[in-house]
């Protein structure tokens, strides 16, 4: 059995996040930033990577350098203190989507469901490699990640959901089914009320998942926590319909619907 390494707490992930973004702010290269605080471009590399957790006086110094306000320093030692956590919530809209775009572009491969009605993500699908909140190149891995969507059966047909909402999402699966490095599979069998998530893998790396509730995201690594929802993906993956068949089923819901059916 292959051992992987842990994946990169989400804290931690989340530090990196905001000191990249306060770098960019400053219209800053790595090398820049580096310079003024005497340190090797690979460390602030490594912090904005979430591969390595900056000290206390660390975030508060590069803080200084970068004349963040005290709200965000104050946020950003919280970050760093939590970052030894497996777990963590993101519950700021505008650094829940930057997380979200970096381990996009971390991810090898990407595994969603999507029980009733694509999330936000799903909504850019036609720009999927470009990340909302970054300005630079990808900090690593590719943009053109494995994605695979498994879709509830309801996603295509819900009678509590008006006609032309359906008709536009079902015009959105197939359009995303004939994305390259993308499959579209709808799960047919009942799941009970599993709720939407997102797996995101990086080679050699444990699973991270993502739960995105009103308000927040939720980051899981631990063991525990994502076990069911490794499970159910693995589970999905041998149960649901084949991409080819998936598309013929939707494109028979979308007939009906726009017949008026």
């Amino acid at each position: 059995m292959n051992a992987c390494v842990r994946a990169a707490p989400p804290a931690a992930v989340a530090v990196g996040v905001e000191l990249r973004a306060a770098r960019l702010d400053a219209k800053w290269g790595v090398r820049e930033l580096a310079r003024r605080v005497s340190m090797n471009p690979a460390r602030v590399s490594s912090w904005e990577l979430g591969e390595r957790i900056p000290p206390p006086d660390m975030v508060s110094f590069v803080a200084g350098v970068l004349r963040l306000t005290k709200a965000k320093l104050d946020h950003l030692r919280q970050l760093a203190a939590d970052a030894r956590q497996e777990n963590y919530i993101e519950p700021r809209q505008d650094a829940a989507a930057r997380l979200t775009a970096v381990y996009e572009r971390l991810s090898s491969h990407i595994i969603e469901w999507a029980p009733l009605r694509l999330h936000g993500r799903e909504q850019q699908a036609e720009n999927v490699g470009k990340s909302p909140g970054l300005n630079e190149p990808a900090l690593a891995g590719d943009a053109s990640a494995i994605r695979d969507l498994f879709v509830g059966a309801r996603s295509c047909r819900n009678p509590d959901t008006n006609r032309d909402t359906m008709i536009e999402q079902n015009e959105l699966l197939l359009r995303l089914h004939r994305q390259e490095n993308r499959s579209v599979r709808l799960v047919t069998d009942d799941v009970g009320d599993l709720p939407a998530f997102t797996v995101y893998r990086t080679e050699g790396r444990t699973p991270t998942v993502a739960l995105r509730h009103a308000g927040c995201s939720i980051y899981l690594t631990a063991e525990l926590a994502t076990a069911a929802y490794i499970r159910a993906v693995r589970r999905f993956a041998s149960e649901a319909l084949s991409p080819a068949l998936t598309a013929a089923t939707i494109e028979t819901a979308l007939c009906g619907l726009k017949a008026g059916r």
